[in-house]
C-alpha cells in the first residue's frame, strides 16, 4: 500500500473515531431521557461496529467486508436520524369527550304581517352591511325578493 494511501486510512480512522464519540454521546444523551429506549439500543450496535471498523483501518485490512460494514452503518445511521425526526415532530393527540348542544332554530318570519316584512328588510340590510361580494348581495336580494312574492297572504290559483 502506498504511503498516501496509508495516510488516507488513517485519516478516515480518525474521521470515523470522531463520528464515533459523537454517536457514543448521543447515545448517553437518549440513555438519560429515556424517550427513545430502542434508538439508545441500536445506536449501542452502530457504536461496536464502527469500533471493528477503526480497527480494521487501523490495522489496514481493506476488504469488501469493510465496505458492507461502512454502508451498513450508513444505513442505521440514517435509519437513526429518521427515527429521531418522526420522534421530534409527533404530535401527541388528546381527546375530549363530546358534549350535547339543545339548538333551536329561529322563528318564522310571517310575511303576512307588517312586522314580518319590516324583519325581512331588516335582515337584507343586515346581510347587505355583512360586506359580502356583489354576486352574492344580488343572490340574497333574488332570495328576500322572491320570499316576499310568495306572501302567504295571496291567494294560490
Amino acid at each position: 500500500m502506498s504511503q498516501e494511501m496509508m495516510s488516507q486510512m488513517q485519516r478516515l480512522a480518525q474521521q470515523q473515531e470522531m463520528i464515533r464519540k459523537s454517536l457514543e454521546q448521543l447515545d448517553k444523551e437518549a440513555k438519560e431521557s429515556g424517550k427513545s429506549k430502542n434508538l439508545a439500543g441500536n445506536l449501542e450496535q452502530i457504536e461496536k461496529e464502527m469500533k471493528e471498523v477503526i480497527t480494521n483501518f487501523q490495522t489496514q485490512k481493506l476488504n469488501d467486508d469493510l465496505i458492507k460494514k461502512q454502508n451498513k452503518i450508513l444505513s442505521k445511521l440514517l435509519d437513526a436520524q429518521k427515527s429521531i425526526n418522526e420522534h421530534d415532530y409527533e404530535e401527541e393527540r388528546k381527546s375530549a369527550s363530546g358534549k350535547d348542544f339543545n339548538l333551536s332554530s329561529p322563528p318564522d318570519i310571517i310575511l303576512s304581517t307588517e312586522e314580518g316584512r319590516n324583519k325581512l328588510k331588516d335582515e337584507l340590510m343586515k346581510s347587505i352591511r355583512e360586506g359580502y361580494k356583489k354576486d352574492y348581495e344580488e343572490i340574497i336580494r333574488e332570495y328576500f325578493n322572491a320570499l316576499e312574492d310568495d306572501d302567504h297572504t295571496k291567494p294560490k290559483k
